[in-house]
């Protein structure tokens, strides 16, 4: 019928003071394709909470992160959830287990980026240097979005505290500055489609199309004409 059976509150979070990010309230949600949890995040609010789909209850949350989230990843295994954190160009791991934040991961811009780019003084997209995060579908690397400066880092998830392990330039001239925010990857981890800026190949690591992708894209895969399978944003 589509009508409204029941509502889960998660708050609507209060506006930062220092840096407004503009809404708040309710923003990502994302179902697991085997355990059947949901994680729901709000606007400036620093938790990731865990709903029960088939109750409509809140389960669990994870957290307290440093502030309000933005992109977040959840591991196959749900023992961590990867996340941007408004403010910080980098992420932080909150551990399923004990629903606790437990590592802040930092990312450095390359200086001679930063030099680069003196003379134009980016700002931050929606305040917040980082807000495109994915996890690649081998389970080993989180890939996060510099959405000032144009880069993707890669950061080795193995173990833990990550560390990053390379970075992918966006453009070579100041005045192309893409601003990248969400990233994706195709179901079998060959590439990654950053918005904004089109398709990495995540072998080696370098821009081989550029697309003007939206951050509402889906992979789908046909067999015999008929959708077989389907990825994710």
């Amino acid at each position: 019928t589509g009508d409204v059976i029941t509502k889960i509150p998660v708050g609507l979070g209060e506006q930062y003071r220092d840096q407004p990010i503009g809404d708040t309230g309710p923003h990502l949600t994302w179902c697991h394709p085997w355990s059947a949890r949901m994680y729901l995040t709000a606007l400036t609010v620093p938790y990731v909470f865990i709903a029960d789909p088939f109750t409509h209850q809140i389960a669990g949350a994870i957290g307290r992160f440093s502030k309000g989230l933005q992109a977040f990843a959840v591991a196959d295994s749900e023992q961590y959830v990867f996340a941007c954190v408004d403010g910080l160009l980098g992420f932080e791991v909150g551990e399923l287990r004990t629903g606790r934040m437990i590592h802040r991961v930092e990312a450095r811009t390359p200086p001679e980026r930063l030099r680069q780019m003196q003379a134009s003084a980016p700002r931050a997209p929606h305040s917040t240097p980082s807000q495109g995060l994915a996890l690649h579908p081998n389970q080993r690397e989180v890939w996060l979005a510099d959405s000032v400066c144009g880069y993707i880092y890669i950061a080795d998830v193995t173990r833990l505290p990550p560390r990053f392990i390379a970075s992918i330039p966006l453009f070579e001239r100041p005045e192309d500055e893409p601003h990248p925010r969400w990233i994706a990857f195709g179901l079998d981890g060959w590439f990654a489609y950053v918005e904004g800026v089109g398709v990495i190949d995540t072998t080696s690591r370098r821009v081989i199309t550029r697309l003007p992708l939206s951050e509402t894209f889906v992979e789908i895969d046909f067999w015999n004409g008929r959708p077989n399978r389907a990825g994710s944003r």
